[in-house]
């Protein structure tokens, strides 16, 4: 997605357009990974497995925010920038703690960094009001988000069959929604 819409500015600019009016988000639903996941780990017996519960989604988005600042902050998306191109923001989306196992701000407080955006629902929006921590955190841990998603492969788990499940049964949401529209 990110690459798409840097390839995309570039076209734009090669055909004297206006790159400053572009503005994109690359959306990221959490929660609902680490639902899958967990349900995967929780059937292995391995003390390991168990270590991983609640921690791949976070993992995962920490890993997409590190490739996102190679992608924004460094080499030819610079050279956009100076034409007036502006950075893709990643959004994060489903933020709402959905296991009532895990703190009800796991995936606001974890994630909190510079050109990302937090569709909050309003219970997640109030509970970070009253007791969140308002601090850069979303790349903090990288060697350990790393060392998790390792262990989550070691396990047996795909994370690309994961979220290909994911996104087939999003997009087919979406559709669904907007039939009965």
């Amino acid at each position: 997605v990110a690459q798409a819409y840097i390839d995309g500015i570039a076209r734009l600019l090669t055909n004297c357009g206006d790159a400053s009016k572009l503005a994109s988000v690359a959306s990221f639903f959490l929660s609902r990974v680490d639902a899958v996941v967990d349900e995967q780990l929780s059937a292995m017996s391995e003390p390991e497995a168990a270590s991983l519960l609640g921690k791949v989604d976070i993992a995962n988005r920490k890993v997409v925010y590190k490739r996102f600042k190679e992608l924004f902050h460094d080499g030819p998306f610079l050279e956009l920038q100076a034409e007036g191109a502006t950075r893709q923001r990643l959004l994060w989306a489903s933020t709402g703690t959905k296991n009532p196992n895990y703190p009800d701000l796991i995936y606001v407080d974890t994630l909190i960094g510079p050109h990302t955006v937090n569709t909050m629902p309003p219970q997640t929006l109030q509970a970070f009001a009253d007791h969140g921590t308002p601090a850069r955190t979303v790349d903090q841990g990288m060697e350990q988000a790393s060392a998790d998603l390792q262990a989550l492969a070691a396990a047996g788990v795909s994370r690309d069959q994961v979220t290909e499940e994911l996104e087939a049964d999003g997009v087919k949401k979406f559709i669904d929604s907007f039939e009965q529209l």
